[in-house]
């Protein structure tokens, strides 16, 4: 069992610091903040998208596991990929 923040993880769009993001997670309450940078709104959007990118990943592997996988299920790997890297 993993013993991450669960998902789902979104950024803040009220940052009080232009060039700062906010992950937050609504039932946990919790954020981080992550300073001006040049890669930092990449950096945010990859770490607000990482439960969505475990659990695609996860079904994925189960889906092969099982023989059950077609190609008609990436759909959710591909939602996951487009939130982490619009």
């Amino acid at each position: 069992m993993s013993e991450h923040t669960p998902g789902p993880w979104r950024i803040n769009d009220h940052s009080r610091d232009e060039g700062c993001f906010y992950i937050e997670a609504d039932h946990a309450g919790v954020a981080s903040v992550f300073a001006d940078e040049p890669a930092a709104g990449a950096n945010a959007r990859l770490i607000s998208a990482a439960p969505d990118l475990l659990a695609a990943l996860e079904h994925m592997v189960a889906l092969f596991n099982s023989g059950a996988w077609s190609h008609a299920n990436i759909k959710d790997a591909r939602a996951a990929l487009a939130k982490a890297n619009p």
